[in-house]
């Protein structure tokens, strides 16, 4: 067993050391687990590796797809809120180049 130490930033954040996330593959997301006497850090394990845990086959292409779906519902509405900010900015722009 090895042991690193690791700096907290002002905003709570954390990096795990390079030789770790290599180690357990991590390169998206944890899971921090309370175990009453400290917090124990685990990679979340990805879609594919669950196939099967279940009694019955979970259809991952059918969850892909929406989840893929949801990404690009994401997409178009922070595209929305950028058009509005824009259009927001030029009218305040054209109403300061009328004064």
């Amino acid at each position: 067993m090895t042991m690193d130490v690791g700096n907290v930033t002002d905003k709570g954040q954390v990096t795990i050391p390079k030789h770790l996330r290599k180690k357990y593959k991590i390169d998206d997301k944890v899971l921090f687990v309370d175990t009453g006497d400290g917090v124990l850090v685990r990679q979340v394990p990805k879609l594919s590796e669950l196939k099967g845990i279940l009694k019955d086959s979970v259809d991952l292409d059918r969850i892909n797809q929406q989840e893929k779906r949801l990404e690009v519902t994401r997409q178009e509405r922070l595209m929305a809120v950028i058009e509005q900010a824009k259009n927001k900015r030029e009218k305040r722009l054209a109403d300061w180049q009328r004064k």
